[in-house]
């Protein structure tokens, strides 16, 4: 029996090893001397089970370093130790493509979380040495703002999870855009061109060429919070104006909410090293709104 391909990746300043599934999302690399995380699928009914947590759900077992995923019509994902992500198909039907979607979001994010990194859920772009954030709830319009950027000349850092440093640098993520079917139009972007996020949702996948993004670390220099009364603006960036949230309390709290997986988190014993973090961001880095 041949043996299984082995696909490396360098994403967050980690190397991610895949064995037997390629993820196209990623740029496949050589020789990488970053921290390795392993990908590998596994039986999930061999996996010994979890005492039920606090902040578990009928999908969700969580301890420390151990992250039990079940997606319904997808399959499961165990994420340990901050080096392993497992993955068990539902069944044969399911694609790979189905499984790297909540690889490269849930899975990925966990891994970031168990190794102590501060993640928000939002997107980064820079211009220059410009690195920016922009937060907001799913739904509100990032991925939309983030493409108009790129049609202004900003480059990508990261989608979806947004990954910082201790010195909150922002780490190159994953280079990929889910946009829904009528940004799409909007944009007047070919179809064809484009990728499916899943079968039968109407939001497809825009990956930016090399040139539409950066795979350096930029530090932080402004965070934004787009709020959803302004999330069909983008025919006109420019017509944005920005406003200081005047509370750091308040502010410390938006960052919270808007944190990666904030169940993950706190499933995870992390919530008090994790609010630490965003007080201390708060203080350098003042979050705005964008009305």
């Amino acid at each position: 029996m041949p043996s299984e391909s082995i696909y490396s990746y360098e994403v967050f300043d980690l190397n991610f090893i895949s064995k037997g599934l390629k993820i196209s999302e990623l740029e496949e690399v050589n020789n990488s001397n970053k921290n390795k995380v392993y990908i590998e699928e596994c039986d999930a009914s061999k996996w010994p089970k979890l005492d039920s947590g606090k902040y578990d759900t009928e999908f969700l077992q969580m301890k420390n370093d151990d992250l039990r995923l079940k997606v319904n019509g997808v399959g499961e994902f165990r994420i340990i130790g901050g080096n392993t992500i497992f993955w068990s198909k539902e069944n044969k039907g399911v694609s790979d493509q189905d499984i790297i979607i909540f690889m490269l979001g849930s899975a990925f994010g966990s891994i970031l979380i168990q190794r102590g990194t501060l993640v928000l859920h939002g997107n980064s772009l820079v211009k220059g040495n410009n690195a920016i954030i922009c937060l907001g709830h799913s739904g509100f319009g990032k991925s939309t703002l983030a493409y108009a950027l790129i049609e202004e000349g900003w480059k990508m850092l990261s989608d979806d999870l947004v990954a910082l440093t201790p010195e909150f640098e922002i780490l190159p993520g994953i280079p990929t855009l889910k946009l829904w079917e009528d940004a799409v139009s909007n944009f007047n972007l070919k179809f064809d061109d484009l990728r499916p996020v899943r079968d039968g949702l109407n939001k497809y996948l825009y990956i930016p060429s090399s040139k539409q993004y950066s795979k350096n670390k930029f530090s932080v220099n402004s965070i934004y919070l787009l709020r959803e009364e302004y999330s069909k603006k983008f025919d006109n960036v420019e017509s944005f104006s920005i406003n200081k949230i005047e509370s750091d309390k308040r502010a410390v709290l938006i960052l919270r909410n808007h944190s990666y997986r904030p169940r993950f988190i706190r499933g995870m014993g992390k919530e008090g090293s994790s609010f630490l973090k965003l007080i201390d961001l708060q203080r350098k880095i003042p979050l705005q709104t964008l009305d």
